[in-house]
């Protein structure tokens, strides 16, 4: 999964994401799903299937250092498309596509937040539970027994009117392989969201996509 590089993610939102991104990525781009793959293990997964057609209407960017750079497209439903570059930010460059949907959102409020953020909380955790009892195991910094300190980095948003928002998230990436699956994984991105008007726990579920899963018009 990306994020190889997140032990030199620190700060800065930089730049915004290109108008048009690798792939032909931008906003007002329409983005035709096939997922049938995913479909025939439905019953096995979290991630709820979104509709064929995407329509992306924001886009951010997170500079990883060392050459690396995550672009994010959004819908207006808040999935969102991650592409990994390495060494630049066109289509050569792309080293992985995930389609993140979202799951839940958690409000903590007062006390509640030490079960989260801190040394000790959920972020950090060797391995998330979901309510269900479903577990995802830590991939950043897997190899670590330990409680590890989720990734702090700033995400320069921006919409379809050109406004800009810089959004600070404490971010820890988990997954789980699908048992009878055809060799895909479900991943669970959860960070905590830094806003002007608040904080909140967003958690969204994640997997791969081949490029000859996608077509961006």
């Amino acid at each position: 999964m990306v994020f190889g590089f997140l032990k030199g993610l620190f700060g800065g939102g930089g730049p915004a994401a290109p108008a048009v991104g690798p792939l032909g990525l931008r906003i007002g781009a329409a983005v035709e799903l096939d997922t049938l793959r995913f479909r025939m293990m439905a019953d096995q997964l979290k991630f709820e299937l979104p509709s064929d057609t995407l329509f992306i209407t924001g886009k951010g960017r997170v500079d990883l250092g060392d050459g690396s750079i995550v672009l994010r497209y959004y819908t207006d439903r808040h999935t969102m498309f991650q592409i990994m570059c390495v060494g630049g930010e066109a289509e050569e460059h792309v080293q992985e596509v995930t389609l993140y949907v979202p799951f839940t959102s958690f409000y903590p409020e007062g006390h509640a937040w030490a079960d989260w953020e801190g040394e000790g909380g959920r972020l950090g955790k060797i391995a998330f539970r979901m309510d269900d009892g479903t577990m995802y195991e830590r991939i950043w910094f897997k190899e670590d027994p330990n409680w590890s300190p989720p990734v702090r980095f700033q995400e320069r948003v921006v919409d379809a009117e050109d406004s800009a928002s810089l959004i600070t998230q404490n971010a820890m990436l988990f997954g789980r392989q699908i048992p009878g699956g055809p060799g895909y994984g479900e991943y669970l991105l959860v960070a905590i969201e830094e806003h002007d008007d608040g904080r909140s726990v967003e958690v969204m579920v994640g997997v791969d996509l081949e490029r000859s899963m996608f077509k961006v018009i």
